[in-house]
């Protein structure tokens, strides 16, 4: 992925820097302006000492006043809807693939769900499957906003509609929040 959005942006004219690193404990060379994590991404904090230490990894990229912001927390995990799973598929040059991630819930007393992301692959009549699963942990707002004041590194801004700038009102996974460095 990293590979993909350098080349992109050179054709594109800009030039990027990446990192590989893990999400719950990075250093960037230079502090930057904006930290943006996509796509309920920050589900991969797998319990809160490491969510807190993922603050801790974007506290010290960010200036003071900068902006961390978070896509798609998932704040309607009690919905039947957050558990059906997503299905899409894609063609190219006769490669087929069918994409299937869902969610399982784990363990509601330590919420932990299993992730499992399955590649269903038909590579000119060639049948391959691929299988991930991995067990996260769901952080629920109140918890989020308690572990933002716990690591004192961040003032917490808001929860909003990902597609407007208006504050979120009832519960969404089409959301996103923001949080500013101290």
């Amino acid at each position: 992925m990293l590979d993909y959005l350098k080349n992109k942006s050179l054709k594109q004219g800009l030039k990027i820097e990446t990192i590989k690193a893990d999400i719950n404990k990075f250093k960037l060379k230079k502090k930057v302006d904006f930290v943006y994590i996509m796509m309920g991404s920050i589900i991969y904090t797998k319990n809160n000492n490491l969510f807190l230490s993922h603050l801790d990894s974007v506290a010290e990229s960010l200036k003071s006043g900068s902006i961390y912001f978070i896509e798609n927390l998932a704040i309607n995990w009690a919905t039947s809807e957050f558990f059906k799973p997503q299905i899409w598929s894609m063609k190219k040059d006769g490669i087929k693939i069918r994409t299937i991630y869902k969610i399982t819930l784990k363990n509601a007393l330590t919420q932990v769900v299993t992730q499992t992301l399955k590649l269903e692959v038909d590579d000119h009549g060639k049948k391959m499957e691929f299988i991930d699963e991995d067990d996260l942990k769901i952080i629920f707002p109140e918890e989020l906003k308690l572990l933002v004041e716990k690591n004192d590194k961040f003032e917490f801004i808001g929860f909003f509609e990902r597609e407007t700038t208006k504050p979120l009102k009832r519960e969404s996974a089409d959301n996103v929040v923001i949080l500013r460095k101290k």
